[in-house]
């Protein structure tokens, strides 16, 4: 069985994984952004940074409430993109953040795959889809 396998990132202290992305607004659109994402196993829900979405075109679906890391209420915009990681697209609703520097992976999205962190070895693999 192919399996996709990524090193984490080092210039994160501790060390973080990271997995390579494909951002676009629909399977057959040419505009594909090809983005190094962070997994957080801890998130609910995933983002991207509201540079990355206005460049590959989405339109923005809602607008919802949500509570921060800090605990406080943020207003926050919706938008639905396909992801395509490590040949699995899916499509799923992503916060779109003025302020995030790269993809956060969150449970919306790794719920969908069987992902394998290795601590240890520094890497995250996941099978071919």
């Amino acid at each position: 069985m192919l399996e996709y396998t990524y090193q984490y990132n080092t210039h994160y202290n501790p060390s973080a994984p990271f997995v390579d992305v494909k951002l676009s607004i629909s399977p057959h659109n040419n505009q594909v952004i090809e983005a190094y994402a962070q997994i957080d196993t801890g998130s609910d829900v995933s983002a991207v940074p509201l540079a990355l979405i206005h460049q590959i075109g989405a339109g923005k679906q809602r607008e919802q409430q949500m509570i921060s890391m800090s605990g406080r209420p943020e207003r926050v915009e919706i938008f639905e993109l396909f992801i395509t990681i490590a040949d699995h697209p899916i499509v799923v609703d992503v916060i779109g953040l003025p302020h995030l520097r790269e993809v956060v992976i969150g449970r919306d999205i790794l719920n969908h795959f069987t992902i394998t962190i290795d601590g240890l070895s520094q890497a995250t693999s996941i099978p071919a889809g």
